[in-house]
């Protein structure tokens, strides 16, 4: 798994917690909760999985020309 994925979840429960603490409807809080919980889900499996798998990390060279 990848840090990035991790990163996605972790924004998108932020931004769903903004609109949580602004919304005044009833049924559309237990929505933003539904998906809050499930991205929470899916960063606690990414970490797990993170654990798990040995990762890879690439290196790139970045080359520059300078004039």
């Amino acid at each position: 798994m990848d840090h990035r994925i991790t990163m996605k979840y972790c924004g998108m429960i932020s931004g769903y917690q903004t609109f949580y603490n602004y919304t005044g409807d009833e049924d559309l809080l237990k929505i933003i909760e539904d998906i809050i919980e499930t991205c929470r889900e899916k960063v606690s499996k990414n970490k797990l999985l993170h654990h798990l798998i040995p990762v890879q990390i690439h290196i790139h060279k970045i080359s520059c020309i300078c004039k």
